[in-house]
């Protein structure tokens, strides 16, 4: 199996969070995997890299966000990648799988929190969609819902939603169906002023 993940460690510096990731991977027969908002320094990207998944290809936008927002990580004996573009909130690449040398476009997002911030990444990704040509796939969070049902305890911005939606739309973009539990954010904190989001999402066009 060819499965491809992704996961916001929110930090990955931690011996122990190394080892959870890597066995994730593992279990779950991921070949292709991005990792958010790592906080990990550009110079230890690769030492790191090494100790989880020893022998994959690793690329950062680390040069253009301080604590590397977006890592991409492949088994070079099953894709060939090639990146196309980089940004502060993504990484888009062309994957081929070897076997078969069929290919498909990722970008694998991780967006920022406020939303006109996002509307940067909304253009680029519209801009993307206007010259490929071909199965792209969108994965990671977009920091944002989709309907007000995708978030208990807060207050959603409609423009925030009509933002994401219009862009989702303009790349023809659908979310792909998910098991387990709906809501991938929560503040974490007590039980009155808890709140959860569906941030995270896989979506193809």
């Amino acid at each position: 199996m060819h499965n491809i993940g992704f996961w916001n460690v929110r930090g990955l510096n931690n011996v122990n969070k190394q080892k959870i990731v890597k066995q994730f991977v593992q279990n779950n027969e991921i070949c292709l995997f991005g990792l958010l908002e790592t906080k990990v320094n550009g110079e230890n990207v690769h030492n790191i890299s090494n100790k989880m998944l020893e022998g994959w290809c690793v690329t950062t936008n680390c040069n253009l966000h301080k604590g590397g927002r977006v890592w991409l990580l492949w088994q070079p004996s099953i894709f060939d990648v090639w990146v196309l573009q980089y940004d502060p909130q993504f990484i888009h690449v062309k994957v081929t799988v070897k076997i078969t040398q069929k290919s498909f476009f990722l970008s694998m997002i991780y967006a920022y929190n406020e939303g006109v911030e996002r509307k940067d990444l909304w253009a680029k990704l519209e801009n993307i969609a206007s010259m490929s040509n071909g199965p792209w796939v969108m994965a990671g969070d977009f920091n944002t819902v989709i309907s007000p049902d995708g978030r208990m305890g807060g207050n959603t911005k409609q423009e925030d939603m009509d933002d994401f939606i219009d862009c989702i739309t303009t790349c023809g973009m659908t979310d792909i169906h998910a098991t387990g539990a709906y809501f991938t954010w929560t503040n974490k904190q007590d039980a009155a002023h808890r709140k959860f989001s569906r941030l995270d999402r896989f979506m193809v066009n």
